[in-house]
């Protein structure tokens, strides 16, 4: 609907524009032939008024002017004319294609519901038949089962229920292995069947709290390495801290050593280093070499 709206919307705009374009064509067209009645009408030929000069005629001069210029006139506004129609046509096929294609997907809409109706309706049926069905099979096996248990014989004995057919055995509907091989004779787990799938849930459950034990214990076990190696980690980092401050202590210790034996070895060789003034310099004054 939104694109039909739109498209009418262009084609009366477009016919309003070429209503528009040809009436003022036709005031124009008014307008130059009113100029021209107006116009005074030309006087005949007159050799005395208007001399030799006016007979002259030049090289490439166009005597037919005016008509030309019409002619011309009437050519292009075919052209254009022609142009707008093929505009209009080719718009008209754009439009009639829009229109198309909205009834196409219209119907196929309406093909969609129609389909999802039928096909709710028929679910509907389906789901009605299947449960009326069901209750009248059921009604059917009451009945059955009614008239089953109300057969007696002469002493007032059951005829139908004491043959070997209506015994309802439910061990033989499965095999040995625990599967249903006649669905039409079980009725059920006997005493025996549900005790040993209660053992083997038993079972089930005692098997996965011991792997959940065992995995806690693992986690348990894990994070006490984890604890232990951490520590053992952080003891050999302060060791290590420690022997490097003994070592760095000892490096010192030996440096200022050092440091004391050239400070003493550098006074010693400034006493000695030009003599030692005693009592025996002083003996020596006064006696010459002899």
């Amino acid at each position: 609907e939104r694109i039909l709206a739109a498209s009418m919307e262009e084609e009366r705009r477009m016919r309003e524009f070429q209503m528009n374009q040809m009436k003022q064509s036709w005031e124009m067209e008014a307008a130059r032939k009113w100029a021209e009645k107006e116009q005074p009408p030309a006087t005949d030929f007159n050799r005395d008024d208007c001399g030799p000069a006016s007979v002259l005629q030049l090289k490439g001069e166009d005597l037919d002017r005016v008509n030309r210029i019409k002619e011309q006139r009437e050519q292009m506004r075919l052209w254009i004319q022609d142009q707008i129609a093929q505009k209009q046509y080719v718009k008209q096929l754009d439009q009639e294609d829009d229109m198309n294609y909205a009834d196409m997907i219209k119907a196929i809409d309406e093909i969609r519901e129609q389909t999802e109706r039928e096909e709710a309706e028929m679910r509907k049926y389906v789901v009605s038949t299947v449960k009326a069905d069901n209750l009248e099979l059921a009604m059917n096996q009451k009945q059955r089962r009614h008239v089953e248990n109300t057969m007696n014989g002469p002493d007032n004995e059951a005829l139908a229920t004491s043959l070997d057919c209506f015994v309802e055995n439910r061990a033989v509907a499965m095999d040995e292995y625990g599967k249903v091989k006649r669905i039409d004779m079980f009725r059920g787990f006997t005493e025996e069947q549900r005790r040993t799938i209660f053992q083997q849930n038993q079972d089930i459950i005692r098997d996965n709290a011991l792997t959940k034990q065992h995995g806690d214990r693992m986690d348990e076990e894990w994070v006490m390495q984890q604890a232990m190696a951490m520590r053992a980690m952080e003891q050999a980092a302060y060791e290590e801290s420690c022997m490097r401050e003994a070592m760095k202590s000892d490096h010192l210790a030996f440096l200022r050593h050092q440091m004391q034996e050239q400070g003493q070895k550098k006074a010693e060789w400034d006493q000695t280093k030009r003599g030692v003034i005693d009592e025996e310099f002083f003996q020596n004054f006064g006696r010459g070499h002899r």
